[in-house]
């Protein structure tokens, strides 16, 4: 786990990851007949493109790399905050 985080941290913009989070948080809770599973399909181009606007609109894979490790993580925060409040209610 060490090595991925490692690996992702140069790349993550977390100001890009807050915008990408409450986008994906208003998307599940806005639309009442949104499935779920397209909050990353959706988050990936707007993480990208907000990378690519943070940087200039220089077009690197670094750029585009940046852009999607910071959609990803958005995700990946909101499922371990959720999977932890569940393991906290559960304990309760």
């Amino acid at each position: 786990m060490d090595a991925i985080i490692t690996f992702i941290q140069p790349y993550v913009t977390p100001a890009l990851v807050v915008v990408c989070f409450m986008v994906g948080w208003l998307l599940k809770n806005t639309w009442e007949n949104f499935d779920n599973r397209f909050i990353p399909l959706i988050l990936m181009p707007i993480g990208i493109v907000g990378a690519l606007w943070m940087h200039g609109w220089a077009f690197t894979p670094e750029t585009v790399y940046a852009g999607m490790c910071s959609a990803a993580l958005a995700v990946w925060a909101h499922s371990t905050g959720k999977h932890i409040g569940e393991f906290i209610k559960e304990k309760n």
